[in-house]
């Protein structure tokens, strides 16, 4: 790590000084400000933001391809298991880089004799072309280690990866994802051909009824239940009982006039109990057929409304009115 941050340091350095690096690869300040970002990013105080500075580093070399550039993209590869662009990113730049001191040097290659050893390649033959790729390998410490590649191409896509168990998920804008999982040897070359299967974006409705063409409200309408027949019929039994007593009420009321001259005292005061009786009688009649047109009222007005397949042709319902009934009809 001591290395890693005075190497960073140092080519940091030769960058603000330099117009141009190895080869007389021109610098611009864009190059040299993304490169002095991923330094920053790198010696970051809680720890080194190693994938952000990998970004960092591979735009500043995609703006001014300076070889001083691929020793800190190398390692941050590296760092990331990206090795094959970790190997050929710490090749060019032993080859071409300026000012590498001796230690410096021999730690790469250290590093890459290490890379060499243990890379593995995955040839992907993905049907159709320009998917995405997510690899992910679970290292025996630290959390897992995610890259992402693509898109890839229909001529197939190789990688270079780290030996080891890897679990990679492909995905390509209105296919079905598919994820497997593949083990890689160091030096041996595995290939894989995916064919990714069209997801299906609509559903055909399964409704109980058809629906009705787009823009036209379906028909309805609200048939008067049994329940408000009935109701209706005990209403009117209800007022026909209070009306027929109430007019024997009066009837009663007239003879209990005529006898109640002191001339029978008995068929008098029979009368007027007959007339009690018929009152009460009649008030509960008139009150229970009130309390049963209420109900009947609500039972027709909250009666709910059914789909008909069509509100052509004649239908005809009878509607309780105050003085019977009425038909309405619908043509």
């Amino acid at each position: 790590m001591k290395r890693f941050i005075l190497g960073c340091v140092a080519a940091a350095s030769l960058l603000a000084v330099s117009p141009a690096l190895a080869d007389d690869v021109p610098v611009s300040e864009e190059a040299r400000e993304k490169f002095r970002a991923g330094v920053a990013l790198l010696q970051d105080p809680d720890g080194a933001r190693t994938e952000e500075a990998y970004l960092a580093f591979k735009a500043a070399y995609a703006i001014s391809p300076s070889p001083n550039i691929l020793g800190n993209l190398g390692l941050c590869a590296m760092r990331l298991e990206r090795d094959e662009e970790a190997i050929n990113a710490y090749t060019t730049y032993l080859e071409k880089g300026s000012n590498i001191e001796a230690g410096e040097r021999q730690q790469i290659e250290s590093d890459l004799k290490t890379l060499k050893n243990t890379l593995s390649r995955l040839e992907l033959k993905i049907d159709p072309g320009q998917a995405q790729i997510l690899d992910e390998r679970q290292p025996s410490v630290g959390p897992p280690i995610k890259n992402r590649y693509g898109p890839a191409p229909a001529e197939g896509l190789k990688l270079g990866l780290r030996a080891g168990r890897h679990r990679i998920t492909v995905a390509l804008d209105g296919y079905r994802e598919q994820t497997f999982e593949i083990e890689l040897s160091p030096g041996k070359t595995e290939t894989k051909a995916i064919k990714l299967e069209a997801a299906s974006t609509l559903e055909e409705p399964k409704p109980d009824q058809p629906k009705p063409p787009e823009g036209e409200e379906p028909d309805v309408d609200r048939p008067v239940p049994v329940s408000v027949w009935a109701m209706l019929g005990v209403t009117g039994a209800l007022a026909v009982g209070a009306g027929v007593v109430g007019a024997l009420a009066v009837v009663n009321k007239s003879d209990y006039d005529e006898t109640n001259n002191g001339s029978d005292p008995a068929a008098s005061q029979d009368l007027r109990d007959k007339g009690v009786a018929m009152n009460i009688t009649t008030d509960v009649l008139i009150g229970a057929s009130a309390a049963s047109a209420v109900v009947t009222l609500v039972l027709f007005l909250t009666r709910p409304e059914v789909e008909v397949e069509n509100k052509s042709g004649v239908s005809v319902t009878f509607v309780p009115t105050g003085t019977g009934a009425a038909l309405v009809g619908t043509f």
